[in-house]
C-alpha cells in the first residue's frame, strides 16, 4: 500500500478551505449589495426628492433648483455619497441672490443609475443635458468640492 505524501494532503485541504473563505466572500459581498439597494428604496419612498426629476431618455435624474438671476450656479457633489444634500446649506444661501441649482449624478441619491462607463465625458454630458431638459438657462458657474478622507 502506498502512504498518502502529507504536503498533497495539506494542499487539497488549503484548496478547500480557500474555496470555501471565497464563497463565504461572495455570499457577504452579495448579501449587502441587496441590503444597500433595500435600503435606498426605502429612503426614496420616506424622503421623496426636494426637486424634479429630469428624464433624459435611459434614465432620471435628480435637480433641485432655488432663486432666481444670472449666472446659474451649479452645484457638483462629486462621488460624496450625500450628493445634492451637501450642498444645501449653501444652495439657499446663494439662491438668495442669484439661480441655484443641485443635483444628483446618475446612481446618487434620488438619480437613478445611467448607462457606462461613467466617466467625465458622460458626466459632464448628462449635466448639460439635464439642464436643458429642465429649462435652465446660462450662463452657468460650476461649484464642486472633493470630500475630505
Amino acid at each position: 500500500m502506498k502512504a498518502k505524501n502529507p504536503f498533497i494532503t495539506i494542499l487539497v485541504w488549503a484548496g478547500r478551505l480557500w474555496l470555501v473563505v471565497l464563497c463565504l466572500f461572495m455570499a457577504l459581498a452579495a448579501y449587502l449589495l441587496i441590503q444597500e439597494s433595500i435600503t435606498r428604496s426605502r429612503y426614496r419612498t420616506a424622503y421623496p426628492p426636494p426637486g424634479q426629476m429630469v428624464s433624459l431618455g435611459t434614465h432620471d435624474l435628480h435637480l433641485n433648483c432655488v432663486g432666481d438671476g444670472k449666472p446659474t450656479v451649479v452645484f457638483d457633489a462629486d462621488l460624496d455619497q450625500y450628493g445634492s444634500l451637501s450642498w444645501d446649506l449653501v444652495q439657499g444661501e446663494i439662491g438668495e441672490y442669484t439661480r441655484a441649482c443641485s443635483y444628483d449624478r446618475a446612481g446618487m441619491l434620488w438619480s437613478e443609475p445611467g448607462p457606462r462607463p461613467r466617466d467625465g465625458e458622460r458626466i459632464a454630458d448628462e449635466l448639460g443635458a439635464v439642464l436643458d431638459a429642465a429649462g435652465e438657462e446660462g450662463p452657468y458657474l460650476l461649484v464642486g468640492h472633493y470630500p475630505q478622507l
